[in-house]
């Protein structure tokens, strides 16, 4: 390669370290983090009267009956489905009377004073039903797990399972065990988003999201954050330990 040839790469080299910034990855014993409660009976709940969530009247397609729910997003609620095609967070969901019976979670995401708690309440809805039962609710106490420009990862343990939750996530990618064929991301189009994990070694995760916009004009980027987290339990480890990462690129001009 010519002596041209060699700076070229060093410039492009040099840009790269300068458009990504990459933190050292931050690791935590796996039983350190708190584990959710068990879900504790709402004797005699109604969905009507749980806080965060508003019921919309029926609404009819055709043959087809239909209800709208709404959460609360502007006071930390939202709607969370963790089925086998990945942990979806909704600002609503749309209930039909052809769908079976299934559950459905309502959580909220708090950080307040340098702490963080989420709290989950729970559900169900029996075959073709519009108007769910309420089963239960239970919380938990986040472990933050890593920090940086991009905002704080959180996480705890729910059953064999670790979730990663953070604000200002677009999507992510999960590593847990699904039926075949099912979908490993997450997604959300709440202020937050949650990503599940097999609390086992080898298990690898994702979050994704911008941060605000730099600059004006030309020179006006959008930096987008990655958030990598792995679960690996070597030798030396009495227990299985989670490692997680961030890091921020500058965007396209």
């Amino acid at each position: 390669m010519s002596r041209f040839g060699w700076f070229v790469s060093a410039v492009v080299l040099a840009s790269i370290a300068v458009a990504t910034e990459a933190h050292a990855a931050t690791t935590s014993p796996i039983p350190s983090l708190s584990a959710m409660a068990s879900l504790a009976p709402l004797k005699g709940a109604v969905v009507e009267k749980v806080p965060g969530i508003s019921m919309k009247d029926e609404g009819l397609a055709g043959t087809t009956r239909w209800r709208d729910f709404i959460a609360a997003t502007s006071r930390g609620y939202c709607l969370a489905d963790s089925g086998n095609d990945g942990t979806t967070l909704y600002d609503s969901y749309r209930r039909y009377s052809t769908m079976t019976n299934g559950d459905l979670d309502l959580v909220r995401f708090v950080e307040k004073d340098g702490k963080a708690s989420l709290e989950r309440t729970r559900v169900h809805f029996v075959d073709n039903a519009l108007v769910p039962d309420v089963v239960g609710r239970s919380s938990v106490g986040l472990v933050e797990v890593a920090k940086s420009e991009a905002g704080a990862v959180y996480a705890y343990r729910d059953g064999s399972e670790v979730v990663l939750v953070m604000k200002g996530v677009e999507s992510g990618l999960e590593g847990r065990k699904v039926s075949a064929g099912a979908s490993q991301f997450s997604s959300t189009s709440c202020s937050f988003g949650m990503a599940r994990l097999d609390g086992a070694a080898g298990a690898v995760g994702q979050f994704r999201g911008t941060l605000p916009s730099r600059g004006t004009g030309k020179d006006k980027v959008t930096p987008r954050f990655l958030v990598d987290a792995s679960v690996s339990k070597l030798a030396r480890d009495k227990a299985p330990m989670l490692a997680v990462r961030v890091r921020v690129e500058d965007g396209q001009r």
